[in-house]
């Protein structure tokens, strides 16, 4: 999927340690912080570059434990994602997890991703560090507890669905801005067996929606995006087609109130980060009542 989704100038090299061991973590939400990583790596090489993903292991002694705030001595997972672009000075460096903070030009992006990324990494015992200097590209690394617990080798099956859920086959439209998040969506519907349609822009959508109102079987929108929030595109589809499930996917659901939501037919609000679970569970709820 990263080398389909780079472009052609930027070449991709893959250095996996056999040796690695396990890490107990959600495999769609990983799969998740690579692709931003991936996207904002890509990005900083506009006229192309070497983008290198590596697995590794570490051990993280006491001293450096205490280098890395929140993060335990003990043996670690080690994910790296180097690029060669345009580094970051200092005063980028020391906010580029902060939501909503980003370099990008208005409508390029909403300055989530690396938040999303963090909040992740952090939830399951880990941490992410970064090395960067202008001019000398960029460097992440993604630490995650690693366990002893044997790798799961069968591939994550969906949700079991109520009766009257989505059948394999049903049609979702599927809007963010964030580029990675619609790489992640793409992957995630697909496996649950849904033939999605996804943009990046609302507007685009709605458009969609206006042409043909009956080719959809439910909506997952973004709330925050550039131009236009995720509860004016449920307002504008709800009264194309009254019938059309909604949901919203937000990291700050709590500003969304169940009255406002009802009335713009949002019938769930998916929050952010989610998994293959949560979207499934998503899924059911929105068709299945």
């Amino acid at each position: 999927m990263l080398r389909a989704a780079l472009g052609a100038n930027i070449e991709l090299r893959i250095e996996l340690d056999p040796e690695t061991p396990p890490a107990l973590a959600d495999p769609a939400q990983i799969h998740q912080v690579l692709l931003n990583l991936c996207t904002n790596a890509a990005q900083a090489m506009p006229s192309g570059g070497l983008l290198t993903v590596g697995l590794s292991a570490e051990e993280v002694g006491e001293a450096s434990a205490q280098a890395m705030a929140g993060l335990a001595p003990g043996r670690y997972v080690v994910l790296a994602v180097a690029d060669t672009g345009c580094g970051m000075d200092a005063a980028t460096r020391d906010r580029i997890f902060d939501p909503f903070f980003t370099t990008k030009a208005p409508g390029e992006g909403t300055g989530l991703g690396l938040s999303t990324s963090h909040g992740i990494v952090t939830s399951h015992g880990g941490a992410i560090t970064v090395y960067s200097e202008p001019g000398h590209g960029s460097t992440f690394r993604v630490w995650l507890p690693a366990t002893d617990e044997a790798p799961e080798t069968t591939t994550h099956a969906a949700p079991a669905p109520p009766a009257r859920s989505l059948a394999c086959g049903g049609r979702v439209l599927f809007v963010d801005d964030e580029p990675a998040l619609v790489s992640v969506a793409t992957s995630l519907l697909r496996v649950m067996g849904y033939d999605a349609r996804l943009t990046r822009d609302p507007a685009e959508a709605l458009a969609w929606l206006r042409e043909t109102p009956d080719a959809f079987d439910v909506l997952i929108t973004d709330q925050t995006m550039p131009n236009m929030l995720g509860m004016d595109l449920a307002r504008a589809a709800h009264g194309l087609r009254p019938d059309l499930p909604i949901i919203i996917a937000s990291g700050f659901s709590a500003r969304i109130s169940p009255d406002e939501a009802a009335e713009a037919g949002v019938v769930t609000v998916l929050a952010k980060p989610y998994g293959h679970s949560e979207l499934g569970l998503a899924l059911a709820r929105a068709v299945g009542g």
